[in-house]
């Protein structure tokens, strides 16, 4: 599987009329690679792979973004049928594909004159560390956040592009270290041309798997994630898996 990040990114499948009136809206907070500018040239990858495995079955794709609270959120009350990029702890009663998209491995970016390294848990009391609220970094690092949950050692952050904003906040001092999927940390770095400037210290002890969760609320979502999973069988075995996530740099 291809290495992947979570968002985070969250679908909605709504169907209303007859089989020629099917709308599925697709909804997230911006995660480059895996979810982009909506409307644009390049939606991100994820986007991209459900577009062409649902459009031609038939569903209108509609993608738009808001904060990945909201999504999970309302994914889990069945506002929204499904929530793209989660992690299992994120929707537990969820229903799920039986294979994930990709794995999101965790790294901590800091300043290129940084000697901070993460070491382990106990690393990260010295340091100004910036995370995204409701993020799912694994268990340990779960633990640590709300031990130190309104202290100056944690910055969180919510909103569109925040990983970005978290980028500039590190390099103006203000924050220590950022923590994000690997895929992501790379796209924003390159897009606000900091390369050079900010470096990896280290990445956590678990790889996450990704996938689309979809809503315990909607009598559809089996047959959805059953879509899925034939459907991104079908794009590898074509091919154009491999031409969705090399127009992102990425490979399978």
């Amino acid at each position: 599987m291809f290495a992947a990040s979570l968002l985070l990114v969250c679908v909605s499948l709504s169907v209303s009329g007859d089989d020629n009136d099917r709308v599925i809206t697709l909804v997230a907070d911006e995660w480059c690679p895996y979810n982009c500018v909506a409307n644009s040239t390049e939606e991100g990858f994820v986007i991209d792979i459900a577009r062409a495995v649902f459009e031609p079955k038939g569903y209108a794709i509609h993608y738009k973004s808001v904060p990945w609270t909201r999504a999970v959120l309302k994914t889990l009350s069945g506002e929204y049928d499904a929530a793209v990029g989660a992690t299992k702890p994120e929707l537990p009663t969820a229903i799920f594909p039986q294979q994930s998209f990709g794995y999101s491995t965790n790294y901590f970016v800091v300043s290129v004159d940084s000697m901070w390294e993460f070491t382990g848990v106990e690393s990260l009391k010295n340091i100004r560390l910036g995370v995204i609220q409701d993020y799912d970094y694994g268990d340990d690092i779960a633990a640590y956040l709300a031990r130190e949950a309104g202290s100056d050692n944690i910055v969180i952050m919510k909103g569109d592009g925040i990983f970005e904003q978290c980028l500039r906040l590190l390099v103006v001092g203000r924050i220590d270290a950022c923590l994000e999927d690997k895929n992501v940390a790379f796209y924003s770095v390159k897009k606000l041309g900091l390369l050079g400037k900010v470096m990896l210290a280290g990445k956590t002890d678990i790889d996450q798997a990704l996938y689309i969760a979809f809503s315990p609320k909607n009598k559809h979502s089996a047959l959805y994630a059953k879509m899925f999973s034939e459907g991104l069988d079908a794009l590898r075995e074509s091919g154009q898996l491999k031409a969705i996530l090399a127009r992102y740099g990425l490979s399978d």
